[in-house]
């Protein structure tokens, strides 16, 4: 049986659990193209109002953290990228490496960028059913003509539900091979291959399994979805979403 992980729906009877879902990708969407242009303080700023509002539903940071921690190596990773290749006045040097403060900023820039579009997705997928956001990708998708609107939004809902999955297949294979000590070699390479190349299998099989179950069980893209419940709290929250993401762009 699957666990549940962070990037799940978490059932609860918060404001952001009854926000309509179009809201929340308008949201989501939002948020993410004004991360582009806004400064470092002010991109701070939005991710300690998200780490509040995760702390909101009720979310163990402990387990964000253990949940996201390949995510932050990779963080990691592109921020010492961008610390060694940026140009600009050293403020430290080690014979050919060179660090910069143009290097610090632009590093520190782009992982909040990155973090913030994880955190917005993470309490989405927390604070919403999946079958509400296959709903809410097929209205959105309802004014264009060619595009399989009902199919795109099946395969986005099957990916959202294989998230937590694909984490729990992890997390079986680092016990497995724990209890083989592959943890003690030392090297990485290895490590990551003996992990990634079993996951991408177990996970491909799981989705052949997924298919032919519902193939066996005449499965059709039309479905009886969740009806949207618009109200004046949600149009409030959406005007004042729009009034900041302007005012993020142009100050």
């Amino acid at each position: 049986m699957t666990d549940v992980t962070v990037f799940s729906f978490q059932s609860g009877n918060t404001w952001l659990h009854g926000l309509d879902v179009r809201v929340k990708l308008a949201a989501l969407v939002l948020l993410t193209l004004s991360s582009i242009h806004i400064p470092p303080l002010k991109l701070t700023a939005m991710i300690a109002a998200l780490l509040c509002l995760i702390k909101y539903l009720d979310l163990s940071f402990i387990t964000v953290l253990k949940e996201l921690r390949f995510f932050i190596v990779l963080l990691l990773i592109i921020f010492a990228t961008r610390l060694l290749s940026a140009s600009g006045v050293p403020v430290y040097s080690f014979g050919p490496i060179a660090i910069s403060l143009d290097g610090i900023l632009q590093g520190g820039v782009v992982c909040l960028r990155m973090l913030l579009v994880v955190l917005l997705g993470l309490i989405l997928v927390a604070s919403t059913r999946y079958s509400e956001i296959k709903r809410a990708v097929e209205w959105t998708l309802a004014p264009f003509p060619f595009i399989p609107k009902r199919r795109v939004a099946t395969m986005i809902g099957l990916l959202l539900r294989f998230i937590p999955v694909i984490f729990n297949e992890a997390r079986e294979i680092k016990d497995a091979q724990r209890s083989r000590a592959i943890e003690v070699r030392k090297n990485p390479v290895f490590r990551i291959v003996k992990l990634t190349v079993p996951l991408v299998r177990r996970t491909f099989l799981r989705a052949e399994k997924l298919a032919l179950a519902m193939e066996a069980r005449c499965y059709r893209e039309v479905r009886t979805d969740p009806q949207f419940n618009f109200s004046k709290k949600d149009g409030l929250i959406l005007a004042m979403l729009i009034v900041l993401s302007a005012a993020g762009l142009v100050f």
